[in-house]
């Protein structure tokens, strides 16, 4: 008994194994643009906690018992506890008092790596500012 067959599509020889480089080369786009996303949500990340620990930093300094070099260290401390110990070594934090708007406020600036490659960067690329309103104002 001769059981019908469907008729299959035969590839050329030229087309043979043609699914296999077009997956190769379209997972390969795939994986460099889920890479380069991830390192983007990655650096924006970092940004974020060096612009907190340098926040934390302004207002410690702010404090009515504070004063710059201890809101220096602390902001140190906090980036060393918050991120890798070689990259918050590369962070340079300078603290400052100055008026503003008739308030005498800590200016705190951080430079920092961006990170392009894991933590691995260009030196001093990322520069943050914050502020806090120093207390020793209100104690008179």
């Amino acid at each position: 008994m001769n059981v019908p067959t469907l008729p299959q599509a035969r590839a050329t020889r030229g087309e043979r194994g043609g699914i296999t480089v077009e997956f190769t080369l379209t997972l390969l786009l795939a994986i460099a643009v889920f890479a380069a996303i991830t390192q983007l949500i990655f650096a924006m990340h970092v940004r974020a906690i060096v612009s907190d620990c340098l926040r934390e930093g302004a207002r410690h300094a702010a404090l009515a018992n504070g004063d710059l070099a201890s809101g220096r260290d602390y902001t140190h401390q906090l980036l060393h506890a918050s991120l890798n110990s070689a990259y918050s070594a590369t962070v340079q934090v300078s603290l400052t008092r100055e008026w503003r708007s008739g308030l005498e406020v800590v200016h705190a600036n951080a430079e920092a790596p961006l990170p392009l490659v894991g933590l691995v960067g260009p030196e001093r690329v990322m520069q943050l500012d914050a502020y806090a309103v120093s207390e020793t104002q209100f104690l008179d």
